[in-house]
């Protein structure tokens, strides 16, 4: 039952009341959303992710769950080893790289220089920090990297602002 206001008059709610409720209404409604963010279910390993390169951020094209997204968050799953598929689609030059939460790059690229008959990935024989600089309109790179706790981003070296995405790894 809403009380009646002390200054007399109708029931409605007084100020004090109302600002009560409604910072506890933004409370419980950011919770829910934190806790949603945190549930969500990693990317299947067995699907490639795949990503967009232009200027102004990566552009999610697959799997569905980051499809239209700028900088989408890539939620994995730790031991899991991830490919990553990204087409350059303006022509600007750029590179793939994981970081750790110092923003400092992880030597844990494998780049990938085809496939075999049977449609299996070659990597090259070692890891790297950086792929090579992709700078031709709809040229493609692909690679994958394993999932551990210490990758908190992907980013471009060569648009460090604009094309960076969180990584959550899931335990």
């Amino acid at each position: 039952m809403i009380p009646e206001n002390p200054k007399g008059g109708d029931r409605s709610i007084s100020r004090r009341q109302f600002i009560k409720s409604t910072a506890t209404g933004v409370v419980v409604s950011s919770g829910g959303i934190a806790a949603a963010a945190q549930n969500q279910q990693p990317l299947d390993p067995n699907e490639p992710i795949e990503l967009a390169g232009q200027a102004s951020g990566w552009q999610g094209q697959a799997p569905q769950s980051i499809e239209g997204r700028q900088n989408p968050t890539l939620q994995l799953q730790e031991g899991e080893i991830y490919t990553v598929r990204w087409t350059n689609i303006d022509g600007q030059p750029y590179t793939f790289t994981v970081q750790n939460n110092q923003e400092n790059s992880i030597k844990a690229i494998q780049q990938l220089q085809g496939t075999t008959t049977d449609n299996k990935a070659i990597p090259q024989s070692k890891t790297v920090k950086i792929t090579n600089s992709l700078s031709e309109q709809d040229e493609s790179q692909t690679l994958r990297f394993e999932a551990t706790p210490e990758i908190a981003f992907y980013r471009c070296t060569v648009h460090p602002s604009s094309m960076v995405g969180e990584v959550r790894v899931q335990s």
